[in-house]
């Protein structure tokens, strides 16, 4: 049988991914079901003999039973600590974030005096203070233990990373204890290839080459990270096959250049894989793209032909070894873009095989370079649309968003992301020698500053992407019942009518959703009563007062704009002095003379239209503010002294609208108003 490896990989994702959206309790039902197939499929001549059948579901039921090994051995006694306070012993194992005004360390505990405590996990630890300590020096402190969820969705990919549960200290001695590692070292060139860049090359650019180089987004503006995310471009700050490529390439032309013959230069590339998987963290993309150029490089070693479907298969199943993986983006995204590139590329490739064919024609001297860059953006754009296609179900699962933005965005960005990444090292390495180091580190930040660019003018065509709602659902199932039928046909003629007609219905779609999105007023209202309302444009933010407002909100304004115009304050508050720091506000009021807004509008009232048809007011009432907008005839209010007024009312911890009485505090909700009617959905 072919491609044993692909089957056992895939099969085994296939299985966790589902098992890791079911609840625990459905585990031994599942490993039941499994075995009585695996025996069945043993049983019959036919699949015996094919080996595949029982082949993917051994692999499944084997990933099931590492799944709950993993879960009883590992999770569970970790989650048990949720609640508890005790001693806690550990060192430091990352570079440091900050976050909610906590300092954030990755870190793994050596003692924790707790009974029935594990003794070595790995977890997050967050303290008030700064740790002045170096990484894997030993750490004491008094901790506060909690958990992520009881479920590895709810843990959003912490889980993956093998981290089940956080701690919150105080009163932390460094002591003079080290611990040996030489992860310490990777670390420590880590820091400072990111400090170096950071600081040589101006602007937020450093920081994006930081990010290119080591996949650290510790320095990069909120704003820029969300801008890749919307541009369909996130890849290119996750170190992953592309960075990984580059390196490896620019290896083996030096070594090629220097006459090292195929197994030094294979072995070379192994070694600065491994080392380069390190530097990243070993995040699960980079280390799914350093097996298969393991697999690939080793291959040619022993004097063996390395299939990529294979060697990615492999490098599933290791990954899949942690059970949770599957959660994390950034590995689905991953596998997916090189599974595309393995089966669908190839086959658009042959298919436009006829274009390749008429450029080669070309003989005119002069249309030479327009016939190779023709041919260079013609496999770019459908490298785009393999990427897509394979990876628009885990955007949807992950992002809650159909997005073809990518199409555009990566066309330009693949190649000049890959061209500085190299710029990237070499502006460190002429740091670090003195060599021309002000040349290459301005040639790095325009080069940095117009994939950013490229990616903001992307992440602005809102034309090309739209939220997952009931209508997308069935505007994607009618173009897959066209597609049906195209392929029920089984005629080439059809099948090509019906994929057109297919796409050209969902860019319709999108089209008209945009533009319906665009001259509707989107309203959400959070259970703790902040809000936030988005029209034509205009965004408006106000009284934003727990972390779940806050989280809610930046996914909100993701959603509907990179920007906030108008932000209202009730009093001096941390998160929205965050948010303001996050997207910037062209305004700023607030009835607090505290304010840590230096220019801020300070007053009781206060009206503004910000576009045609929306207006916001802003009265000041107790230790809260009132919010009111007005959308045409739909108007929300927030306050009982205007209530008699509203369509929708706010305020008393419940809404009241044409539907009736709902309580703020079962749920957020989100409401859409049109000139003509008024929709509302709870989450």
């Amino acid at each position: 049988m072919k491609r044993i490896f692909a089957h056992i990989g895939f099969s085994s994702a296939t299985a966790l991914f589902l098992l890791n959206r079911l609840d625990i309790s459905a585990l031994p039902y599942i490993c039941t079901a499994l075995a009585v197939l695996l025996a069945a499929s043993m049983c019959v001549k036919e699949t015996r003999e094919a080996v595949t059948v029982p082949l993917c579901i051994g692999s499944a039921l084997f990933s099931c039973l590492v799944y709950a090994t993993v879960f009883y051995s590992a999770v569970a006694p970790a989650v048990s600590l949720a609640g508890q306070e005790g001693v806690l012993s550990f060192y430091i194992t990352d570079l440091p974030e900050f976050s909610d005004g906590k300092y954030v360390y990755t870190a793994r505990s050596r003692e924790i005096l707790i009974n029935g405590a594990p003794q070595s996990v790995k977890l997050i630890v967050k303290s008030a203070a700064q740790l002045n300590a170096e990484a894997y020096t030993v750490i004491n402190a008094k901790a506060s233990f909690y958990s992520f969820g009881s479920t590895s969705a709810e843990a959003f990919g912490k889980w993956g990373n093998g981290i089940y549960t956080g701690a919150v200290i105080s009163d932390a001695v460094i002591t003079d204890t080290r611990v040996f590692s030489p992860l310490y070292f990777v670390l420590l060139l880590r820091n400072d290839i990111i400090e170096t860049l950071v600081n040589s090359i101006r602007l937020d650019m450093g920081a994006f080459s930081a990010g290119l180089v080591t996949g650290d987004k510790y320095y990069l503006p909120y704003a820029l990270k969300n801008s890749f995310v919307l541009a369909g471009a996130s890849h290119i700050l996750a170190v992953s096959g592309l960075h990984l490529s580059v390196i490896t390439g620019a290896i083996c032309f030096i070594l090629k250049k220097l006459g090292a013959g195929q197994r030094i230069t294979a072995a070379a590339v192994i070694s600065a894989s491994l080392f380069y998987m390190a530097l990243a963290g070993f995040s699960h993309s980079v280390v799914r793209a350093g097996i298969m150029v393991i697999c690939v490089f080793g291959a040619l070693i022993f004097k063996r032909r390395a299939d990529t479907l294979n060697s990615l298969g492999i490098a599933v199943f290791i990954i899949c070894l942690n059970p949770f993986a599957v959660t994390d983006a950034g590995a689905v995204l991953s596998v997916l873009s090189v599974l595309s590139l393995v089966l669908l590329y190839p086959y658009l490739c042959s298919k436009l095989g006829f274009v390749s064919e008429k450029l080669s024609t070309v003989k005119r001297a002069a249309l030479k370079p327009f016939a190779s860059a023709l041919k260079a953006l013609i496999h770019s754009v459908m490298i785009s649309v393999s990427v897509i296609v394979f990876t628009l179900p885990a955007c949807v699962l992950f992002f809650d968003r159909l997005n073809f933005t990518g199409l555009i965005s990566n066309v330009f960005v693949i190649p000049l992301g890959s061209a500085a990444t190299v710029l990237s090292f070499v502006c460190y390495i002429s740091c670090k020698l003195g060599i021309l180091s002000g040349l290459f580190c301005t040639l790095c930040c325009y080069l940095n500053m117009l994939i950013c660019k490229t990616v903001s003018f992307a992440a602005s065509l809102r034309l090309l992407s739209a939220p997952v709602s009931t209508e997308l659902f069935y505007a994607v199932a009618a173009a897959l019942v066209l597609c049906a039928v195209g392929m029920i046909a089984y005629k080439k003629k059809s099948l090509g009518i019906t994929l057109g007609v297919s796409v050209c219905f969902i860019a319709v779609f999108l089209a008209i959703n945009s533009l319906w999105q665009y001259n509707s007023a989107n309203v959400l209202i959070t259970r703790s009563g902040a809000s936030a309302a988005a029209y034509k444009g205009a965004t408006v933010v106000s009284r934003v007062r727990t972390k779940s407002d806050y989280n809610e909100i930046r996914d909100f304004i993701d959603l509907h704009g990179d920007k906030i115009d108008l932000l209202l304050c009730g009093e001096n508050n941390e998160l929205e002095k965050a948010l303001y720091d996050e997207f910037g506000a062209l305004r700023v009021v607030t009835c607090d003379n505290s304010s840590p807004f230096g220019d801020s509008v300070i007053t009781d009232n206060y009206k503004a239209e910000l576009s045609e048809s929306f207006t916001v007011s802003f009265v000041k009432g107790g230790d809260f503010s009132y919010v009111l907008y007005e959308i045409d005839s739909k108007t929300l209010v927030s306050g009982d002294n205007i209530k008699s007024r509203a369509d929708v009312c706010a305020c008393g911890g419940e809404i009241t609208d044409e539907y009736g009485k709902i309580r703020l505090s079962d749920g957020s909700v989100l409401y859409c108003f049109n000139k003509n009617y008024l929709t509302a959905g709870r989450f």
